[in-house]
């Protein structure tokens, strides 16, 4: 056996023996959907006793009518405050400090929205209401008391995030606290409060207005994504834009809760110890009341035509980086699966082309990034490359390699071995991910809210490994285009300008 067979084996193994075809974990799922809509996908697997629950909400910050950015992280933040049934020391009393608040709060913008006509005196005395009424509305809650409670319980990887397509939450519990989870995440999602929204929101304004340094390679994605869309709301970062932020009110996230929090919109998986039937039974308890809802309207806004390449200089960031976005069409289109394997061949493992090319042997780059559907896969979007220049190199000679680099996918077709090793490690990465449950419930809730199937993702591999090497390079010359390309530069440093060695001044 030839050492890119052994490689190929290697890689398969480490994926487990869950076959390709799905045939074998397909007969551990089992689907339902409930009157009101809410869809379930349970995996059963008996091995720990342990179940992992992931929630998939089909709604982000692409989702914000405009002046609002922001809004679904803080609506994701807050999931840790509970509901209206729990977390709170006195309910009603927690209601009523929480109304005199809004009033507080309405008086004050009433005032501020006079612009120079706003009394100076005025706006001091409000100001001051209103922070002694969010004092009070705030004593009442125990924070962060819904997420203590699953830890009490023996909880792990609790994790909520917020993206442009969707909200998500994901929590692994052991198997006899599963009842638990149903009562505490029913409540969660059909009461959702929002106790420290402002106190969060104002933290979420000055991050946004003042970022931490460390996320330069975050700001230059946001900077790309600016810059690529101009009319899209793709182009809004997930945490706000800070005018934006610093005004949010909670009539806001409740509306936004309302209208996209529906059980249409949402889907739960489960994979572990746990009986379909059981979790049947527990679903209709407690989430079977929650109200049918219509399903939100999906985003009309398209992007104009882009008929030429851009270039933005960022200077933003402390540390020079370059970034490349493509315009690509969405996740439904035929050639999904090409851009994922163009993804793994480019950055995944120690032999990628740009570990290999670019870092290794050229000693260009300290980092790379690669994703192939960036910001979100929902509507049209990028191919994205960031890519950082290491000392004593520029970001010009980085740019010149990456085009080299698009150059070869596009003049002729990838060699068999480069190909083999990258649709094995694209099966092996997504095989890895279906054999943990944390990743198998988030991969089938994720799949399920998508794509309408579950399945997609055997379908996925299908067409990754009947991908052709003409393949490549019919999508690299279509897409990888000047026309189709934004590029953002970023750093104290102009583009020709090396990056200093360490210890040396800028």
């Amino acid at each position: 056996m030839n050492a890119l067979l052994v490689s190929i084996a290697l890689l398969s193994a480490a994926a487990g023996t869950t076959p390709e075809s799905g045939g074998d974990f397909a007969k551990k799922i089992t689907e339902f959907t409930l009157p009101n809509g809410l869809h379930w996908v349970v995996l059963e697997r008996h091995e720990t006793p342990l179940v992992s629950f992931h929630v998939y909400v089909r709604a982000g910050a692409v989702d914000l009518p405009g002046g609002q950015a922001g809004l679904a992280r803080l609506t994701e933040t807050e999931a840790w405050e509970g509901s209206g049934a729990t977390s709170a020391a006195d309910s009603a009393a927690e209601k009523k400090a929480a109304a005199a608040l809004e009033e507080a709060y309405d008086r004050l913008e009433a005032e501020g929205n006079k612009g120079p006509k706003a009394n100076d005196g005025a706006l001091t005395v409000l100001g001051m209401e209103y922070r002694m009424a969010l004092e009070r509305a705030q004593s009442y809650a125990r924070p962060r008391e819904f997420e203590t409670r699953l830890l009490s319980e023996g909880a792990t990887g609790l994790k909520a995030s917020a993206g442009r397509d969707s909200i998500e939450y994901s929590c692994t519990l052991p198997s006899n606290r599963v009842e638990l989870w149903f009562s505490m995440e029913s409540q969660r999602l059909s009461h959702p409060v929002f106790r420290t929204f402002y106190t969060e929101r104002d933290r979420l304004a000055d991050e946004v207005r003042s970022p931490a340094k460390g996320h330069e390679e975050s700001r230059l994605m946001e900077d790309l994504a600016a810059a690529a869309f101009t009319a899209h709301p793709y182009r809004n970062p997930v945490n706000g834009w800070p005018g934006d932020v610093e005004h949010l009110r909670v009539a806001e996230a409740n509306a936004f809760a309302a209208k996209f929090f529906v059980p249409g919109n949402i889907t739960i998986a489960l994979a572990g110890d746990v009986n379909p039937a059981e979790a049947r039974r527990l679903a209709e308890k407690y989430f079977g009341a929650m109200p049918a809802r219509p399903l939100p309207a999906p985003v009309h806004t398209e992007e104009p035509l882009q008929t030429g390449p851009r270039t933005v200089i960022a200077s933003t960031a402390t540390m020079p980086m370059v970034a490349f976005g493509y315009k690509r069409p969405d996740q439904l289109d035929r050639d999904d699966a090409v851009f994922e394997l163009i993804e793994t061949m480019l950055a995944a493992g120690e032999d990628s082309w740009l570990a290999t090319e670019m870092s290794r042997e050229k000693n260009l780059i300290l980092s790379a990034r690669v994703d192939a559907s960036f910001p979100g896969g929902r509507y049209p979007h990028l191919f994205a490359v960031a890519l950082a220049p290491a000392p004593g190199h520029t970001v010009d000679e980085v740019e010149a390699a990456w085009g080299a680099i698009v150059a070869r996918l596009q003049s002729k077709p990838v060699d068999d071995a480069a190909l083999a090793r990258a649709k094995a490690q694209a099966r092996a990465t997504i095989l890895q991910r279906l054999e943990e449950n944390t990743g198998a419930a988030e991969i089938l809730a994720s799949q399920s809210a998508n794509y309408g199937d579950w399945r997609q993702v055997f379908r996925e591999l299908d067409q990754i490994a009947g991908a052709t090497s003409l393949d490549v390079q019919r999508v690299a010359v279509k897409y990888f285009v000047p026309a189709r390309r934004t590029m953002v530069y970023s750093g104290l440093t102009g583009p020709g300008t090396p990056v200093p060695e360490p210890g040396t001044q800028k």
